[in-house]
Parts: structure tokens; sequence; C-alpha cells
């Protein structure tokens, strides 16, 4: 089933996420059973000198918060063996560079098409004025909204959807820990902010079942907003940037810059002009495709046949075959003074 499921290609968008999960399940049951069958824990609740094991849920619990970074401190690897703590340290940063990220990247997958199937709703109901540049009756771009409209169209419902995982959370607490509900909420959030003062305790197996879920969730929602808000910024400014373009005073002396040749200004320098000044693409990437097609273009003439690339592709796997082959000279050579090697040894 897995394996149909990375060949299908209806789906080729569940192959990241399958990957992710498998990589990120196989750490967490790494780290949870190196932390579950380590000697000597040190666990507030036992008494100098009576420490036992960690049980697997709590192993699974202290890896879940040393991976999201939200570290309560009620549990902490025992001191006084090493290679835990080298293990622990090196587990930390791996986790935090490679392993959260994908955690993050798998709840953010899972929830995007809700997302934007709300943007999509608010975009109908809070809809941009079209504008039509060339006066052909259709809608060549259009305006930004204010921005308390476009923010609150594209981050309404992922904080509505937070807010609502964060008290559902605290009422299950409440249940599991008997905590109070205020009390509850606020733990909630000092975890999902990964603040963790650990000011909270949890007592109850289930309540750290409850909370290893939570930090999955709850952190990864955050880190998915707040990286959103970002990516919101650079399209909302790339936005305005191309209103004031379009809209705004014409700059003669920067439009006719964009002249290369002198022959006047055609469609590709202009497009091409604009992109750049938009920040879609660098100069330098442009000047690499030009060159690019300056080399396909044998004869010059701003065009590339068929024969040309055909050409090309002939002269590149040539190249390909001669590089080869130097490769497996190197080899037999390599080879050949082992051998020598092993004679002169046995000698």
């Amino acid at each position: 089933m897995l394996a149909w499921a990375l060949r299908c290609k209806a789906l080729p968008h569940l192959r990241p996420m399958i990957c992710n999960s498998l990589i990120c399940t196989l750490y967490i049951v790494v780290g949870t059973v190196v932390f579950k069958y380590s000697d000597s824990h040190a666990i507030p609740s036992c008494a100098p000198g009576e420490c036992k094991s960690w049980t697997f849920v709590e192993a699974l619990y202290f890896t879940m918060a040393t991976i999201s970074t939200v570290g309560y401190g009620d549990f902490s690897p025992n001191k006084e063996l090493g290679w835990l703590l080298f293990f622990t340290i090196m587990y930390i940063i791996v986790g935090i560079v490679a392993i959260f990220p994908r955690l993050a990247s798998i709840v953010h997958e899972a929830s995007h098409p809700v997302f934007e199937g709300a943007r999509q709703f608010l975009d109908k109901l809070f809809p941009r004025h079209p504008v039509d540049l060339d006066g052909d009756g259709s809608h060549d771009f259009y305006m930004p909204n204010h921005p308390f409209i476009y923010y609150s169209k594209a981050l309404a419902c992922p904080l509505l959807l937070f807010t609502a995982v964060q008290l559902l959370f605290a009422g299950l607490f409440c249940l599991v820990e008997s905590w109070d509900y205020g009390i509850a909420v606020y733990h909630c959030l000092v975890t999902a902010t990964t603040v963790g003062y650990g000011d909270v305790s949890i007592t109850e197996q289930q309540g750290y079942i409850l909370a290893t879920i939570h930090m999955i969730i709850s952190v990864s929602m955050l880190a998915a907003i707040i990286g959103d808000i970002e990516d919101l910024r650079e399209k909302r400014r790339a936005e305005e940037t191309r209103a004031r373009i379009v809209l705004g005073t014409l700059n003669v002396d920067h439009i006719m810059s964009l002249d290369k040749d002198g022959g006047g200004i055609d469609r590709f320098e202009f497009v091409i002009g604009m992109l750049i000044r938009l920040e879609v693409v660098a100069t330098e990437d442009v000047d690499t495709f030009l060159a690019h097609f300056s080399m396909l273009d044998e004869s010059g003439d701003g065009t590339i046949s068929k024969e040309e690339l055909q050409r090309y592709a002939a002269l590149q796997t040539a190249k390909a075959e001669r590089v080869g082959i130097v490769q497996h000279q190197l080899l037999q050579e390599t080879a050949k003074r082992s051998r020598m090697w092993d004679n002169f040894a046995s000698v």
C-alpha cells in the first residue's frame, strides 16, 4: 500500500508528506527508545537514590518536548551518563534543524486545503478592485486590499483554528489533570509558543500523552502561521510595487534605460525590466540565461532552431561519453595500483 502511494502519479503531493512522516516517526522512536532504556533518569517525583527509569509515555513526552524546543524542565537526562548527555545534545540539534521543520510541514500540508478554501471564500466576500489597463474589457490585475482586510482574509481561518485547538486541549487537560480551565488555557498557550515555563506540572500518564499530541499540533501550527505572515508581507510588498509601477507616474528615463540595444524597447526588454524591478527575477539570472541562449543560437539570428538544439545535444552526449571513458580508465588504474600494492605487501 505504501509503495503504491509513493508511485501513484495522481497523488504526487502525498510523497513528501509520507516521506516526512516516516523520517519523523523513525527519529521519534529512536529517541524514545534511548531515553526509555537508559538507566537512572532524573525524575522530580522520586526521592534521591530511588529514581527509576521512565515509562514509554514519559520518554515519548520528553522526546517531543526536546524536538519542539518547549523544554518544560520537569524531565531531564541523567547527567552522570556522559554518552547520554552527548546523545541528547546531538538529538536536540538534529531535531531542531531537520526533524521539527518536517513535522511542521506535515501539519501545514494537512491543514492547507482548509486554509486555502477559507481564503478563497473570503476573497469572494471582500474582492479586490480589478483594473483594465488596455481597455479590452478583461481584468489585467487587481489592486491590493487595505492591509487590515488583506491580512484578515489570509489569517482569519488559521488563527481561529489555532484558538479552537488551544481551547479544546485546555478542556481535555481539565478532564485529565483536574486543572482550572484558565490554568489549562495558560499552559496550552505557553506550550504553543515554546516558552515552556514548566510551572504547571503534569502528573498523569494520560496527561503526558495529551501533552505530546498538543506539542506536535500546536507548535507546528503556530510556526506555520508565523511563516505565512512573512510570506504574506513579501506578497503584499510585490503587489504594492506592481500597482505603483502600473498606475504611478511614468518615469521616462527609467523606462528608456530598459533599451539594451538602442533600437527601442521591445516587449521582451520591457517585461524583463519590470520583473527585475519587482524582484521576481534577478539581473544575474537573466544574464545567465541570455548567455545560454546565445550559446545555443549558433547562427546569431535571435532564434533557436531544432537543428541547433540537436547539434548541441549531440555534443553534450559525446562529452558525457568521453568523461565516462576517462572515469573508467581512472578506475582501472586505481584497481591496478591496488593489486600491485597487495602483491608487494604479501612479499
